[in-house]
């Protein structure tokens, strides 16, 4: 064997044990990245879930005419439901909560006419008023909260990736009737 043989046999060797040190410094920073985006996707796409289902809900609602019967608005959180397929029913209706309030349009104060709340255990935080006051001078308004109550990241149990996991993810959105200016709702509370 040459001495230039020689050497190129003892350099590779070395290189191997390198390789390996390397990777296990790199593998743990890469599984985190990989394990950290896949909870933020679906923290954002729970996000917009939601959202979405809050505009579906108040736009459901105000598509309505003059009055609308509680039991409609009750079919309406079942598109809800829907709207957050590929999730267990049961899921939904332990996680998520909706809450749609009536307020007539505007006679000095916002206060609320009517209300109806999903069936789910998860209760909403009653919509802020003055956000949509200005929606008020007109007509009435109906606004949509849906919410997710302890919200459970995909790879939560990974190490240092707790920081998503229960959470309280809610949105709502305001809408004024379509049809008419006021609406109100017949077995509401």
């Amino acid at each position: 064997m040459t001495l230039l043989a020689f050497h190129r046999k003892r350099q590779s060797t070395g290189d191997s044990g390198v390789a390996a040190i390397e990777f296990a410094l790199v593998f743990p920073v890469l599984l985190l990245l990989f394990f950290g985006m896949i909870n933020l996707t679906h923290f954002a796409y729970m996000k917009r879930q939601i959202a979405t289902a809050a505009e579906l809900t108040s736009d459901l609602v105000a598509r309505s005419q003059k009055t609308i019967e509680a039991s409609k608005i009750d079919d309406y959180f079942s598109a809800v439901e829907l709207a957050f397929r590929p999730m267990a029913r049961a899921r939904v209706q332990a996680n998520i909560g909706v809450d749609v309030y009536g307020y007539p349009s505007n006679t000095g104060t916002a206060r609320q006419r009517w209300s109806r709340f999903y069936g789910g255990t998860a209760r909403c935080t009653p919509p802020d008023v003055a956000s949509f006051t200005n929606l008020l001078a007109d007509s009435d308004v109906v606004v949509a909260v849906v919410c997710m109550n302890n919200y459970t990241a995909p790879a939560a149990n990974f190490p240092g990736l707790q920081f998503l996991d229960n959470l309280r993810i809610e949105r709502s959105f305001a809408l004024r009737p379509r049809d008419f200016s006021t609406l109100d709702c017949s077995g509401c509370e």
